[in-house]
């Protein structure tokens, strides 16, 4: 083949395979931007899992810590340590809706990730059934039982060390960073109850706060744990929480917010003609 001939051949080949390297070429770009499209998308869904696994594993960490609260011998509580699980259950403490949002957030997972979703699916309706249906009723109940309390524990260690075991499963599916972060979110054991002591009396002091009546000066929250470690303040702060525990607490903030100067004692006799 002559010199003309061949470059001949050369242009026309060019001409004839352009559109499919250039097809090709679009449709490699728009795979590889498609696949980027899905990484990026599923590592947002897998960060969104993972903080509702955190939320969840700190809601069975104070589950599991009240329950024992109730039985140790301390007294650093300024209300009786026997009302605490049913005081936390009533009034809003613990996130009870954090197993819902977990299973609400592993359905995303679906779209980007088939197969750890079908590895993570159910979890979250599982612990709610097993909390909120066998486990709750045990904690909350007004008649403390030994047995209750370490039936609760023992499933409440048993649901904790799964939850880890996802915790380490899915933080590696991000990156090697966020396996270092989760794990310092996890708790030693025993380093959790000082905090959460304190926690407790905090939240209680704002509940109290908030049912005094308004002209009244508010206390600081230290003035509030030196008085209450006074056995006259303490008897009648016992006979307060007493009554937040027989009443719906919704009732009673609707109450004070309607009627913001009563007395804890008008509130009380309020109350008791709702009850008649």
């Amino acid at each position: 083949m002559s010199n003309p001939d061949y470059f001949e051949f050369i242009k026309i080949s060019i001409t004839v395979i352009s559109p499919f390297i250039a097809s090709y070429l679009t449709y490699s770009y728009a795979i590889k931007g498609k696949l980027k499209e899905v990484s990026f998308h599923k590592r947002q869904e897998l960060n969104i899992i993972l903080s509702h696994l955190l939320l969840v594993y700190h809601h069975l960490i104070k589950l599991k810590d009240l329950v024992s609260i109730r039985n140790s011998g301390d007294d650093e509580l300024i209300i009786p340590k026997e009302f605490i699980p049913l005081f936390a259950v009533k009034c809003g403490f613990l996130n009870h809706d954090c197993f819902k949002n977990l299973e609400k957030s592993i359905e995303n997972l679906n779209k980007y990730d088939p197969i750890t979703y079908y590895e993570l699916e159910g979890i979250g309706k599982r612990f709610d059934y097993v909390v909120e249906k066998i486990l709750i009723p045990f904690i909350g109940s007004k008649s403390h039982s030994n047995v209750g309390d370490k039936l609760a524990l023992v499933n409440l260690d048993k649901i904790i060390v799964e939850i880890v075991s996802t915790i380490n499963a899915v933080s590696p599916l991000i990156d090697k960073e966020t396996v270092k972060r989760s794990k310092q979110k996890l708790f030693k054991p025993g380093e959790e109850h000082d905090s959460l002591k304190n926690e407790i009396n905090q939240w209680v002091y704002e509940l109290i706060i908030d049912l005094m009546p308004k002209r009244e000066r508010m206390p600081t929250f230290d003035e509030f744990l030196k008085e209450a470690s006074n056995p006259e303040v303490k008897a009648v702060l016992n006979s307060q929480v007493k009554v937040l525990m027989d009443n719906e607490f919704e009732s009673l903030i609707k109450m004070v917010a309607e009627n913001p100067d009563l007395s804890f004692e008008e509130i009380e006799k309020e109350l008791g003609k709702l009850n008649l």
